[in-house]
């Protein structure tokens, strides 16, 4: 029930969860796709199917990384989002509102 509640106050963003799980879904789809690649040459002969045995892991490994950028440039837009929130409470005098659990660094001593 706790589950619920989180869910319908808004108290914890679950944006970067979904990015997750979105990634790893994505990295089944990658791992799919690169096999059916690899193994797709062989119906044209062998030698195709030589050369996708080859370059489908390459092109694999070129889409994996290519999903993890962009699952990462995601969460970042979340995480900044966060810390707008956080400096926008500092700013109102509100450093508690920031977030739950979120301390209040306090600033820099001046070394005079």
């Amino acid at each position: 029930m706790d589950f619920v509640n989180r869910f319908l106050s808004f108290d914890k963003l679950i944006g970067a969860t979904l990015v997750k799980i979105f990634y790893y879904l994505g990295l089944v789809g990658v791992v799919l796709m690169t096999l059916g690649l690899m193994f797709s040459g062989f119906s044209q002969g062998f030698l195709p199917g030589l050369g996708m045995l080859i370059f489908g892991p390459i092109v694999g490994f070129l889409a994996l990384l290519y999903w993890r950028f962009i699952c990462e440039i995601i969460i970042v837009m979340f995480k900044i989002g966060n810390d707008l929130g956080e400096v926008k409470a500092i700013l109102a005098g509100n450093p508690g509102a920031a977030s739950p659990g979120a301390a209040a660094t306090p600033p820099p001593a001046d070394p005079v």
